[in-house]
Parts: C-alpha cells; structure tokens; sequence
C-alpha cells in the first residue's frame, strides 16, 4: 500500500514546482469542483493514498497559484519552504496547545515565537500576545480587553455584571477603517450605532483637531482605532499626535497593524510608526509579511496584567502552568484548543532563512513600493 504522507508530500511538490508556469487563477466553476470532489457520502472507506490523490486531482482546477511571483489579487503573499515545512510537523505531531501540562514543547515555541514577534516590532517586552486564526480575531481579542478595561475605569465589572446596563462604550475611528473592525464591534456586542467617524485628510489620515473636538465632550468609555497603513492607500495615522490626546481623555487606543506594523522593521521608513509603540493594544497577521500559510494572525496588548486578568480560562484539571513561571497560553488565547498551533508557523520563519535583517530589507522594498504608487505621509530620510 502507498503511504497516503509520501503522496501528499507528492502532490505538495508538484504543485509548488509549478507555481512559476501553472495559471494563475483557478479555473474550474463551482459546479464543476462540486462534480470532481462532492458525490453521495460514501458507504465504506476507501485507500488513504487513492483519497489523497482524488483530493489533488479534483481541487487542482479550482486552487489559485497566490504563492506564486505572479499572483497579484488580494494581499496573500506566498509561504516559504521553511513555514510549509513547520506547518507539517505541526499537523503531524497534533499537539492541544492550550497549557504547558498538555503541550509542553509548542507552549514553549509560542513563548518564543511571541517574544521575537515584539522585539521585531520594538513593542515593550512586558507586552502579552497570542496566536490566532486571522487579523479577524486578532482585532476581537484585543478589543475584548479594551472593553474590559474601558468599562472597569468607568466603575462597571464587565466579568461580573456583563453589558446588561454597563455605560455604552464609543468607538472612535475614521471612515478609512478595514471592515474587520465593524465585524469585532458586532461580535463583542458594543454596536456599530455607536461607532463614530473622525475627519480625515487628503490621504484618509486621522486628523488631530476633530479627534481633539470629539473627546472635548462628556466623558464616556472610549476606544479609538488608528490605522498603521490602511488597505486602500497604505496611509499611517500620526501615532505620536494622536495617542497623547487620546490617552489624555482616558480613552483606550488599539491599532489596525494588518499591513503597516511591519514598516518598523525598516530604518528607511521606521518613522512612518514613531509613537504607536505607546499603543495599548495592536493588530497584524503573518501572512501579508511573514510568508507563512493562511490562517495567522496574532493581538498584543501593552500589559500582561490586563489581558490575563480580564480574558479568565476555566480552573485548569491539571497543575497550573503559571505556578511554575510559564506562560498559560488558555489564558491569552480566544481559542485554548487549537489542533494546530500557530506560532510554529512563524517560528520556522523567524528561525531560518528570515532574519531581522531580511524584514528589514523586505519592508524598505514594499514601502518604496508604496511610496512609488500613492503620495501618502513620507518620513524624513
């Protein structure tokens, strides 16, 4: 019998050598993919490598080549060997990252991987992270704690009493904002009648004296959303002159990094992010930058403190980590069992061939991109 793993890795091969001639986008019609891999559920098993093979053969036609040098619809950069690769070992060794007593060595990886994310950022050490399933989640979970924290300063225990008659929470953001956003609004229940727009510039940056206007009112819990390059534009809001007037009115500051954040790994353009390090919590995903596979993102908050104690797990059945000095990744994470664990896909980039100099090279050259095709805020060089 055929191992179904030496097919796999067969057809993963061939696709990927590929990539440079194969069409760009997929071709088949959804009625056509619904004939190749769809039928009446089987009534008994069939052999794993002729599965594997039928898999391939029916999904090929209708499989776009994003990780390829010509794919230039949407923002899904292609993964590197080294991530294809860490995300094998991930699905093969099935480990529940949800604590360090069930998975002590992917706990360990994460712990790793998240504190080489912040120091490639230059966010403060104390920062807390967790890994998720897309920029999505990453905006819910950091605006979960923003909720918590923004109705504990107005005097309500969101963990006790819920939103029933908690003071409404108002969101500030601009009309340049990423959808994901209103999403999360929805999701944690704070609603988009309470979502406000503030004025913007030519290039949809956030402008300082409308901001200043609408937190000159009565006080409210507040959280404000800056954006680090906005999808359409790739402008950055002026974190340096923003934040201070924001926190100087008590309100909660998050910042969409899903394609800007990484502009810090750049000297040349480092400048476009001065001052969203004093943030308190912040957004982006791995695979626009990180070339990893789909599916990773991760939030940061500017403490550990807030984010552990206003996101509680369950009493853990085993010893908890924590009284052994590790990381609980429950704790941080939305999503305690994962059957794979995100970090390691990032980690088989930072590790090798990607370094901080290699992102620090990758981010001049896209900024300069950028640049090249919309006249948006420019640093000093």
């Amino acid at each position: 019998m055929t191992d179904p793993l030496d097919r796999a890795m067969h057809h993963a091969r061939a696709w990927l050598d590929g990539l440079d001639t194969a069409p760009v986008g997929g071709r088949a019609t959804a009625d056509a993919l619904r004939d190749a891999l769809g039928g009446p559920l089987p009534e008994t098993g069939a052999d794993a490598s002729e599965i594997i093979d039928a898999l391939a053969a029916g999904a090929g036609p209708g499989l776009h080549a994003n990780a390829g040098g010509r794919f230039f619809a949407w923002v899904m950069a292609g993964s590197l060997p080294s991530a294809v690769a860490a995300d094998w070992l991930v699905s093969a060794w099935d480990q529940n990252s949800g604590m360090f007593t069930v998975a002590p060595s992917t706990t360990i990886i994460e712990e790793i991987t998240g504190g080489w994310l912040k120091d490639l950022f230059g966010l403060p050490p104390e920062c807390s992270f967790a890994f998720t399933t897309g920029c999505q989640l990453a905006h819910v979970t950091a605006l979960a704690v923003a909720r918590h924290a923004v109705l504990e300063q107005a005097g309500w225990d969101f963990g006790r009493d819920g939103l029933y008659g908690a003071p409404p929470i108002r969101f500030l953001t601009s009309a340049n904002r990423h959808n994901t956003l209103d999403a999360a609004v929805r999701y944690l229940g704070m609603g988009e009648a309470h979502m406000e727009s503030v004025a913007t510039g030519e290039f949809g940056n956030m402008l300082a004296k409308d901001l200043a206007e609408k937190l000159s009112g009565l006080a409210r819990p507040t959280i404000l959303c800056l954006n680090a390059a906005d999808l359409n534009v790739g402008t950055f809001d002026d974190f340096a002159t923003l934040i201070p007037i924001a926190k100087a009115a008590g309100a909660w500051v998050h910042v969409d990094g899903a394609f800007g954040l990484f502009a810090r790994t750049s000297p040349a353009y480092r400048a476009l992010t001065e001052g969203v390090d004093l943030a308190d919590s912040w957004a982006t995903d791995g695979h626009k930058w990180l070339n990893v596979p789909m599916i990773v993102a991760w939030p940061l908050c500017a403490t550990r403190r807030l984010t552990v104690r206003r996101l509680p797990r369950a009493r853990p059945i085993c010893r908890p980590a924590r009284m052994c000095g590790i990381r609980q990744t429950g704790t941080l994470n939305c999503r305690a069992v994962r059957v794979r664990f995100r970090s390691m896909r990032r980690c088989g980039n930072l590790v090798a061939p990607v370094s901080r100099t290699w992102w620090s090279a990758a981010a001049g050259i896209v900024c300069r991109w950028w640049a090249a095709s919309v006249p948006c805020r420019e640093p000093a060089l």
